[in-house]
């Protein structure tokens, strides 16, 4: 990417290391200008996600103004990349929040390069299904029918269907592309794999360097567990509540009025969810069959040829069709 105070705006996929690659590649990289909670500027950047991603659309158009003006004023530089991560545009609410981003970014949007590493469809679907699942207790019982339940939406409606929810249309690579593209015409595209990441770290690497146009990129300790070694994926469920009860914990309180018959019923809820996370062991983890696999392969397969042309990926290397 051109260091011109452009913006590289890594769009996080579920499930396809987006974490990983923030963690290990562009927070606290020298060589890199990333526009994070942890940078000088984290007042504008939450105050910016904050608008995009969690806003009604009343105050969303309310906000919008000042949005703009927070974005204006990111410490942007010339000799390093200015890359900005996030990882919640993908959820059920995609479609709105890129048309948000566009909307905030008005005026500003040439400087925008994307960066979004995608995962073949089976993988990433399971994947999602368990980490997201297993923040409740009821995973245990009703994983195979979550799996089942998608499949039927799937099978029986088709990714294009009203009646489809928006979030599984974010595995439909060429759908969210083409979005992106509409929205942001004169912005470039950076595609990556995560099985290159998985299974060839250097070229993934390399590529990443080509993108970022910087001497220093290290991935050591990512996915450490390779296909190669037939060993399952092991998810442990990302929890908010943590943090919660460290607060509660401090202020003696607030700890007392939580448990108070006044908010009983929340109490019990996150009670329930901690004991959950806590219970969780990778043997309760979700599995597809091969002719799920195939299912789910089949669903998506026109979508990632289009891709793999358009990118020169060479998806049908890696089993995406």
């Amino acid at each position: 990417m051109s260091c011109n105070k452009q913006i590289l705006f890594h769009v996080g996929l579920p499930k396809a290391a987006s974490s990983t690659v923030s963690q290990l590649v562009f927070l606290n990289n020298p060589e890199i200008n990333y526009l994070s909670k942890h940078s000088r500027d984290n007042h504008l950047i939450n105050y910016i996600k904050h608008t995009i991603l969690t806003l009604d659309h009343k105050y969303f158009m309310k906000k919008l103004g000042k949005a703009r003006e927070k974005f204006l004023e990111l410490s942007l530089e010339v000799d390093r990349p200015n890359v900005l991560s996030e990882s919640g545009m993908c959820n059920k609410d995609f479609m709105e929040n890129f048309q948000r981003l566009a909307l905030v970014t008005e005026g500003m949007k040439d400087r925008l390069e994307f960066l979004i590493i995608i995962r073949s469809q089976p993988s990433a679907i399971i994947s999602s299904i368990n980490h997201v699942g297993h923040l409740f207790s009821e995973m245990e019982t009703q994983g195979e029918e979550n799996v089942e339940n998608f499949l039927g939406l799937l099978i029986n409606h088709g990714l294009n269907s009203k009646k489809t929810p928006t979030y599984f249309k974010s595995f439909d690579y060429q759908y969210l592309f083409d979005l992106i593209e509409q929205l942001f015409p004169n912005s470039k595209m950076h595609v990556l794999l995560f099985e290159q990441l998985q299974d060839d770290k250097e070229l993934f690497q390399e590529k990443l360097r080509e993108i970022l146009k910087i001497k220093n990129v290290s991935i050591d300790g990512a996915l450490n567990v390779s296909k190669k070694s037939e060993k399952e994926e092991t998810y442990y469920p990302s929890t908010p509540f943590f943090p919660v009860l460290s607060k509660l914990l401090k202020n003696p309180f607030l700890f007392s009025f939580v448990i108070s018959g006044t908010r009983r019923r929340s109490f019990l809820t996150f009670n329930k969810r901690i004991l959950s996370y806590l219970k969780y062991s990778p043997e309760m983890q979700t599995h597809i069959s091969n002719q799920q696999k195939k299912l789910i392969k089949s669903a998506y397969e026109e979508s990632n040829r289009f891709v793999s042309k358009k990118f020169k990926l060479e998806l049908d290397k890696y089993g995406y069709y």
